[in-house]
């Protein structure tokens, strides 16, 4: 340590005052290298934070649900009633249609159709004399008549429960389900058994009882042939 006299040349008599000599730069490197290893350490945590959120479903991007078969059938069978291709997408007369299964939350069938596969199912807005049809598929034509079998109306007396209508110059058997006791049940489903291509399908259809004769007009209207 240097030693410097503030009184002149050093008598022995003069007060010495000790100054320190630089420290090293080691603080300063120190300090440098602390930040940098903070530095890292930030940058391995955010790394590891996007791993993690990219092998979580939730931070993976779900992969669409591929189409199933009953559905394309079901298109195929059903032009101008429900949509060409997809899952999705609009139906007869501007309808709302959305494909549907066993995992599909907010579709829940009529009990008579426990045994289906596969659905359409379109709405319309308010207004509309039809407030819903419904393309269902079984897993065979023995499963869906037995379904048809299963659609009774038990308080409404005003009609029988099974009616044959004609759709394009067709004639189709029709199953009511219960309705008010003094008017025609507009809820029921439409068969396919003598057609090979639809004969595992049922159409249903969810009607105004207040308006019977809009409801078997927009019917006879359907592309069914």
């Amino acid at each position: 340590m240097a030693t410097i006299s503030l009184l002149g040349p050093n008598t022995g008599r003069h007060v010495k005052v000790l100054v320190p000599e630089p420290e090293p730069r080691r603080r300063v490197q120190w300090k440098g290298r602390a930040r940098a290893a903070v530095f890292i350490g930030v940058c391995l945590a955010a790394a590891l934070a996007l791993a993690l959120f990219l092998t979580t479903p939730s931070g993976r991007s779900a992969k669409p649900k591929p189409v199933m078969p009953e559905i394309t059938e079901m298109s195929s069978a059903f032009p101008g009633l429900v949509p060409e291709t997809g899952s999705a997408g609009t139906g007869f007369q501007g309808s709302t249609c959305q494909s549907a299964d066993h995992e599909t939350a907010d579709f829940k069938p009529r009990e008579a159709f426990s045994g289906w596969v596969a659905a359409w199912y379109c709405t319309y807005s308010r207004g509309h004399d039809v407030q819903e049809f419904q393309l269902l598929a079984f897993r065979s034509a023995a499963s869906a008549r037995w379904a048809a079998s299963q659609v009774r109306p038990f308080a409404s007396s005003a009609e029988d429960p099974g009616f044959t209508e004609t759709c394009g110059g067709k004639p189709y058997s029709n199953y009511r389900f219960d309705g008010p006791p003094d008017k025609p049940s507009m809820i029921f489903a439409t068969s396919f058994f003598d057609d090979p291509r639809r004969e595992a399908v049922l159409l249903y259809i969810h009607g105004e009882s207040a308006t019977p004769a809009g409801v078997v007009n927009w019917w006879k209207s359907l592309p069914l042939s």
